[in-house]
């Protein structure tokens, strides 16, 4: 665990060395939050989130010049962090002779562990920095600024996204180059349209990005949401409804699950008498946008 934290903050340097700001970062059970501009540590109680992540973004359109450079580096930062501690300890081993470095001892298990982290995590396959590294490599600046324009239109506030911004991401979404592009404009778009109380708006950005994805989880997650937002409108939930609720378990984290096991207990508008507080929403929902989607279907 010890090494899984040297490479997150490896990416966290380098992201700070270029003014990027930090969203979160995750190590094993705990979460380094920011809020309101100062960091809170917390107890991590999302499992997708356990093995560790760094979530950082540029808080204004000027820091995204030379864009395709900096992700790169950002990239980069995890496993070189691990690959250099290796080095070092090689390094001083080669020093110091009276260090044996044997399948037993400490030493020589850190060493490894470093070294296999940082090769594995650069290995070109989705889901790792060395798959990123790639996929940055085959686009040009533009294309990267383009791509990552719905990142920073997720770190606005909602209130704060002008008409034209709002466009841009109807426009966009239909040309989206991944799963998580698609389900980024879907939540932002749905929560946009709650806040405006156009819930039918909501939960046609939802139906729309929900059979675009390809990924199970995101497509439930989705359905969740979309569930919720029904039910504002309906006030109860028809079979469709429901059975996209039962696709929710433990796994989707203690404010998923237990709203939709009291939903489908209820099978009313009554929920929102859960016993889900607003500190609990804000302390497992790491996205600011799905923390608001759930405070305002739920009225906390």
């Amino acid at each position: 665990m010890v090494v899984i934290a040297i490479h997150e903050i490896g990416h966290l340097v380098a992201g700070l060395i270029q003014h990027a700001q930090l969203h979160f970062l995750t190590w094993w059970f705990l979460i380094a939050i920011q809020v309101n501009g100062k960091i809170k540590i917390m107890i991590n109680e999302n499992v997708f989130l356990a093995l560790g992540t760094t979530k950082m973004y540029f808080k204004s359109k000027k820091d995204i010049k030379n864009l395709k450079r900096k992700l790169l580096l950002n990239y980069i930062g995890g496993p070189l962090i691990n690959l250099v501690v290796a080095v070092i300890m090689l390094s001083y081993r080669a020093i110091e002779p009276n260090i044996q470095l044997t399948s037993s001892d400490s030493y020589s298990y850190f060493l490894i562990l470093n070294l296999i982290i940082g090769i594995i995590t650069l290995i070109p396959v989705e889901g790792t920095d060395g798959g990123e590294i790639v996929s940055l490599m085959k686009k040009s600046n533009a294309e990267v600024v383009d791509d990552y324009t719905v990142q920073y239109l997720y770190y606005k506030a909602i209130e704060d996204i002008q008409e034209d911004e709002f466009l841009w991401l109807e426009k966009k979404v239909t040309a989206a180059s991944n799963d998580d592009e698609v389900f980024s404009i879907a939540i932002l778009k749905a929560h946009y349209h709650i806040n405006k109380k156009n819930y039918d708006e909501a939960s046609t950005s939802l139906i729309f990005a929900q059979k675009i994805v390809s990924s199970e989880i995101q497509q439930k997650i989705l359905g969740f949401y979309n569930s919720l937002i029904k039910s504002l409108i309906q006030k109860e939930m028809n079979e469709e409804y429901i059975e996209q609720l039962k696709e929710i378990n433990f796994w989707y984290g203690k404010c998923m699950y237990s709203i939709s096991l009291n939903i489908l207990k209820q099978n009313s508008s009554d929920y929102k008498k859960i016993c889900i507080s607003k500190n609990e929403v804000y302390k497992e929902m790491v996205d600011p946008h799905q923390q608001m989607i759930l405070l305002k279907a739920l009225n906390l």
